[in-house]
């Protein structure tokens, strides 16, 4: 009983953290206008993305040399040092008194918030053991979504601009900047700050309570090391540390290169995130008004709630493959989620809705006199691509833990950072193809050119993932043994050092 407490007493701590850390990008993202027209770079657009472009290659650079970090040295002290400066950092925003301190502090906080996703995961595989760790991812992703949409929520509350009727009537950029330039004295327009400050007090808060945690021992939840590891004086970190040489041996394994090579399904997400509001406002007609809101709530409630199921139910799916004898089970799990996606997903975007208009398929079906049939189709539409994207948040949970399987416990953090730099790099194409295929579609007359690419990013990297999920299948039974060889040889090699 006392184990378990402190097992989720450490759970309780690490992962706000991570919420908190997870909310950095959003607070910008929500708050452009009203940072440009503060610092007066209005006319300069391209600044204000190349900041958001250099933090997220900084934290995509900077995640790797953390991996590497934590699987050195204690990863107490690295989630405390990264967390600390992210504190820091997030205090200089909120001080920074012209666009280009902004922009420094805001490339040091993204880069000390890679800290957190190696470390934090490294430590889950350390509290969970092998048979549950499926689940314990799945608690790592709600923390992850749930950091960036408070961040993004939290951002909007301290937005003077965000709920202003007659800002959100203009449909130009420019008529915007020009109207809260006109209209809005700098002192409402700089509460854009005050969530950095909000976010940095919290931040110190848990990175505190951390030094009350002790670290679990590196290893001692996997069924080999379990029992020789469970005395406190054998430490297998004193026997077994990640060496420069090792980088070799990580990377040329099969399951982890084709593991890590398929980070191409993270494509079409940073298509849909970078063009999500653009697709919400303009293609399916839906605006921040209060009466439009209270239309799409049932709608988007469906969507979260089978997000949350798919998450939870396929990675425990997972887990209880592994716990009845299939070492296999979470590959296969996320083999099933990858491919099932793709037909269903496509068939809920191919609904095509328009709420301003209430009509489905392109146009083709016009229930304007018929708004409750509308709104039956609608929540129709919401099963659907809810079913898909619960198959889409079941891959995550499994990808990961199968990752830790097929490594040996010193190598988890660079073989999850790796990873996790890899999705950076898949968003980033995202959402330059994403930008292309828009435009490639609106030369073409496409009515809906962000709908028809999104579409056809589904199919088409949805495929090539689905394929990429065959070596990885081939491979990795075999990988799983040999650790699981390495690991009982290790634990004899352990009980002789006590002897």
């Amino acid at each position: 009983m006392k184990s378990r407490i402190q097992k989720f007493g450490s759970i309780l701590i690490f992962l706000p953290l991570m919420i908190l850390v997870g909310s950095d990008a959003a607070l910008v993202l929500v708050n452009q206008v009203p940072i440009m027209v503060e610092f007066g770079i209005t006319n300069n657009f391209t600044l204000i993305g190349a900041i958001v472009a250099v933090s997220l290659i900084a934290h995509a650079l900077c995640m790797p040399i953390f991996g590497y970090l934590a699987d050195k040295y204690p990863r107490k002290w690295i989630l405390i040092s990264g967390a600390g400066t992210w504190v820091l950092a997030e205090i200089a925003v909120y001080f920074s008194s012209n666009i280009y301190y902004f922009m420094v502090f805001r490339i040091i906080a993204s880069g000390a918030a890679a800290s957190q996703t190696p470390v934090t995961m490294s430590l889950l595989s350390d509290i969970f053991s092998s048979e549950k760790r499926g689940n314990s991812f799945a608690w790592w992703g709600l923390a992850s979504t749930v950091g960036s949409l408070g961040g993004g929520l939290i951002g909007t509350a301290f937005n003077p601009i965000f709920d202003d009727p007659v800002y959100n009537a203009f449909e130009s950029l420019a008529e915007k900047i020009n109207y809260i330039e006109l209209n809005y004295p700098m002192s409402e327009i700089v509460k854009w700050r005050i969530p950095f400050l909000i976010m940095a007090g919290g931040g110190l808060f848990f990175a505190f309570l951390i030094f009350l945690v002790k670290e679990p021992k590196r290893g001692s939840t996997e069924k080999e090391l379990e029992k020789v590891l469970a005395n406190e004086k054998v430490d297998y970190t004193k026997s077994y540390r990640i060496k420069l040489g090792d980088l070799k041996y990580i990377y040329t394994r099969k399951s982890n290169f084709w593991l890590i090579i398929n980070w191409v399904d993270t494509v079409t997400s940073g298509i849909v995130t970078s063009f999500l509001i653009t697709w919400i406002t303009i293609e399916v007609g839906l605006s921040f008004e209060v009466d439009s809101l209270a239309i799409a709530i049932p709608y988007l409630a469906i969507l979260v709630v089978f997000m949350l199921f798919g998450q939870f139910f396929f990675s425990k799916r997972g887990d209880t493959m592994v716990q009845r004898g299939d070492r296999s089970g979470r590959v296969k799990m996320a083999i099933l989620c990858g491919v099932a996606n793709i037909p269903v997903l496509l068939l809920g975007f191919l609904f095509y809705p328009n709420f301003g208009k209430t009509t489905f398929f392109r146009g083709a079906l016009n229930l304007s006199g018929s708004p409750w049939l509308f709104y039956v189709i609608l929540i129709g539409m919401a099963i659907v691509l809810g079913a898909g994207f619960a198959f889409v948040f079941g891959i995550a949970p499994n990808w990961y833990a199968s990752m830790l399987d097929v490594n040996l416990p010193e190598h988890r953090g660079t073989m999850i950072a790796t990873a996790a730099f890899l999705d950076a790099i898949g968003r980033a194409i995202g959402s330059w193809f994403g930008g292309f295929m828009i435009d490639f579609f609106i030369d073409r007359g496409s009515p809906l050119p962000i709908s028809d690419t999104i579409v056809f990013s589904t199919l088409t990297f949805g495929i090539i993932s689905a394929l990429l999920w065959l070596p990885i299948y081939k491979y990795s039974k075999r990988d799983f043994d040999d650790i699981a060889q390495i690991l009982e040889k290790r634990a004899e090699d352990l009980k002789k050092q006590q002897a």
